[in-house]
C-alpha cells in the first residue's frame, strides 16, 4: 500500500503562500472532534474523525483533482494518521495501485507534523494561514 509523508509546518507555510498554486492544489483536512475549537488552518475542511469514515468516499472524489492532501489533527499522532490511512485504503480500494502510481492524478498524502499544536506556535496569528485563531484559548491550554 502507498502510505503518507509528513509535511513539516514551515513547508505547509510555504506551499500555501505561493501564489502559483491553484485554489484546489492542495486540500487540508482538518480531523479534529471537540478540540477543533481556538482556530484552524485556513481553508481546510473540518470533518470530524468520527465522521471521517462515512465521508472518504466523497472526500476521495473531491480531492481527486487536487495534487496534495494534508491531514492534521492536534498533535498528528493518531486522529491526523489514521484519517490519511483510511484516505489510502479506501482510494486503493477503487484504484490500483499502479493507476495510482503511473497517471499521477490522485493527491500525494501527507501529515501535517505536529498537528494544529505546532502550526499555531508558528502561524496562530498570521490571518492569511491561520482562520479564527483564539491565542488566549491556546495559551492557557483550554482547548484541551
Amino acid at each position: 500500500m502507498i502510505d503518507f509523508t509528513y509535511i513539516e509546518p514551515q513547508d505547509l507555510c510555504l506551499k500555501l503562500k505561493n501564489k502559483r498554486n491553484k485554489e484546489n492544489d492542495i486540500i487540508i483536512v482538518d480531523v479534529r472532534d471537540d478540540d477543533f475549537i481556538g482556530g484552524h488552518i485556513k481553508g481546510a475542511l473540518h470533518i470530524p474523525s468520527y465522521e471521517l469514515s462515512s465521508h472518504i468516499l466523497n472526500l476521495i472524489e473531491e480531492t481527486k483533482d487536487a495534487k496534495e492532501i494534508i491531514f492534521y489533527c492536534s498533535f498528528s499522532q493518531q486522529r491526523g494518521p489514521s484519517g490519511a490511512r483510511l484516505f489510502l485504503k479506501e482510494r486503493q480500494k477503487i484504484h490500483n495501485i499502479k493507476e495510482i502510481q503511473e497517471k499521477h492524478i490522485f493527491p500525494k498524502v501527507y501529515v501535517l507534523r505536529g498537528g494544529f499544536v505546532e502550526w499555531q506556535k508558528k502561524y496562530g496569528n498570521d490571518e492569511e494561514l491561520t482562520d479564527k485563531y483564539n491565542k488566549e484559548l491556546w495559551e492557557k491550554n483550554l482547548w484541551i
